[in-house]
């Protein structure tokens, strides 16, 4: 049970915005080479990798593995048979267009952001050939979220961000829950 206080307090910790410097647990292993799977079932394995230097980096890989590995979730549909699956697990239960190049600029001048998520495909724009916007955040320590389902309902403002991306040991990319949080008004 004590895992649990320690994640739910934590969660409300943050979401309540105290005004000190919270200490913040990392309860997630990574994944990579040593992770642990039940027997029998397929480890973690990175089954495609490119990196490519040639006018700066492109960097992707592909990977497999047996879902119940190393830190993972438990849908109820995992031992019962009518139960939630992951994607449907209601996320009240789990608590928190491109970029232009000078949008992009003025995102990392302001020094206020640590990523930004879009609903498209990609944070450049789908003609790009430079990927600016990539390159600029990259560089600047700012991650991207890609294909976010952003929610007509959701407030312009007022709400937390809660980023869980799957910890792929020297991974360039992960499967990513997001949520946001808003204070009941």
């Amino acid at each position: 049970m004590l895992p649990i206080f320690v994640l739910i307090y934590l969660c409300s910790e943050l979401s309540e915005g105290i005004s000190t410097n919270p200490i913040i647990y990392d309860l997630t292993w990574t994944f990579g080479n040593d992770t642990i799977y039940w027997p029998g079932w397929k480890k973690f394995e990175f089954t495609k990798q490119i990196h490519i230097e040639n006018n700066g980096l492109y960097s992707a890989n592909e990977f497999c593995a047996a879902e119940h590995g190393g830190t993972h979730f438990d849908a109820p549909y995992h031992f019962y048979q009518k139960g939630w699956k992951v994607a449907e697990v209601p996320v009240t239960r789990l608590f928190a267009k491109g970029l232009s190049n000078e949008a992009a600029q003025w995102i990392v001048d302001a020094n206020k952001f640590v990523g930004v998520g879009l609903d498209t495909p990609s944070i450049d724009p789908g003609n790009t050939t430079d990927y600016f916007v990539h390159k600029i955040f990259a560089e600047n320590s700012l991650y991207n979220l890609e294909n976010v389902k952003l929610l007509d309902n959701l407030p312009e403002r007022g709400f937390n961000v809660v980023v869980a991306p799957m910890k792929i040991e020297g991974g360039s990319g992960a499967p990513v829950r997001v949520f946001a949080t808003v204070e009941e008004l």
